[in-house]
């Protein structure tokens, strides 16, 4: 896990394939000085024009990318304070992370029902047959009118229809929450010997991982993101940045107060202007977000035991989280 407190670019001159100068830029990071951030700056800018000179395929600019997508740079996040090697961060929407590099937090989303296809097609397909027939008599006024009045109503009765078949089917399935819940509990069933501290989020569940310190990238780490069903993009981010996440402070557009507020989204280092505004819009949010919970603490599950750098995440994410406050969610 690598979050730098520094962020500089560099932007150096190559020639490419038709013998023609470039501008290359590339980013650097140091969590020593801007300074040493520069200087990373130009060497990988540096290596690029090299790459370039041997004949190798590459981007002339590098974008900013705040959760690496692919590109193997850092997590580009403002640093808020670190508790080494837990380190705390605020995203490109204002709101705080946790970022851990070996005490494993699972993000579980509540599946949506959605439902299936087979209950209402028949009607649509029923609703084009009419169409058709009401294009190719539309010639015969009487009776194209009459079809046209018939595929008016068809419409009407068909959506009524559909939200009164996927009603009806929903009531038959387990509610979402439900499942997440069966999911996590069959898994400590399965293995007694994990210490699973549960809580409950806006969007489904989180568990934490108490008892031993888990490698983001290792196949026990997948084993147990298959059987509680962890969020696809969450568990490959993770295995990407060698680090868990878990946002300890509420989604800015979940705040009933600040709804109205704009979102100021910006990709770290953000400097000048643009600094001043991210600055009086985080205060804004932090004033707003006091009385919310990013979480709440709902069942211990498994064995007791538990390491001592679990033990220290655990206390800083359930401070920062409030999560065992009666705030509301957020």
């Amino acid at each position: 896990m690598i979050i730098p407190n520094f962020w500089a670019e560099a932007t150096v001159q190559g020639v490419n394939r038709r013998n023609r100068r470039v501008n290359i830029q590339r980013w650097g990071w140091s969590n020593i000085s801007v300074a040493d951030a520069t200087s990373h700056a130009q060497q990988r800018a540096l290596t690029a024009s090299e790459d370039l000179q041997r004949g190798q395929t590459i981007s002339y600019r590098e974008r900013k990318h705040a959760y690496d997508a692919g590109t193997g740079s850092p997590i580009r996040e403002e640093v808020v304070q670190r508790f080494e090697p837990t380190v705390i961060t605020r995203n490109s929407y204002g709101a705080l992370c946790l970022n851990t590099p070996n005490v494993m937090f699972v993000d579980i989303d509540d599946p949506y029902l959605r439902a299936p296809r087979k209950l209402t097609q028949p009607i649509f397909m029923l609703i084009w047959v009419m169409l058709w027939a009401a294009s190719y008599y539309g010639t015969h006024h009487i009776l194209g009118s009459s079809i046209v009045a018939l595929v008016i109503t068809s419409v009407v009765w068909s959506l009524w229809a559909r939200q009164w078949a996927r009603k009806l089917w929903l009531r038959t399935q387990t509610p979402p929450r439900e499942q997440s819940w069966t999911a996590v509990r069959r898994f400590s069933d399965r293995h007694p010997d994990w210490h699973l501290r549960v809580y409950e989020t806006p969007a489904g569940l989180r568990v934490l991982v108490m008892h031993e310190l888990i490698a983001p990238d290792s196949m026990l780490a997948k084993q147990a993101f298959d059987e509680m069903g962890a969020d696809p993009l969450y568990r490959h981010l993770c295995a990407l940045q060698h680090c868990y996440r878990a946002r300890v402070s509420p989604k800015p557009w979940r705040l009933n107060q600040f709804r109205a507020e704009r979102v100021v989204r910006k990709v770290w280092p953000v400097e000048g202007e643009a600094l001043e505004q991210r600055n009086t819009w985080v205060r804004a949010y932090e004033a707003a977000s006091s009385g919310f919970a990013a979480c709440k603490f709902t069942a211990q599950l498994g064995s007791s035991n538990c390491c001592q750098e679990a033990a220290q995440v655990q206390d800083i994410h359930d401070t920062l989280c409030f999560a065992q406050s009666d705030k509301p969610l957020a």
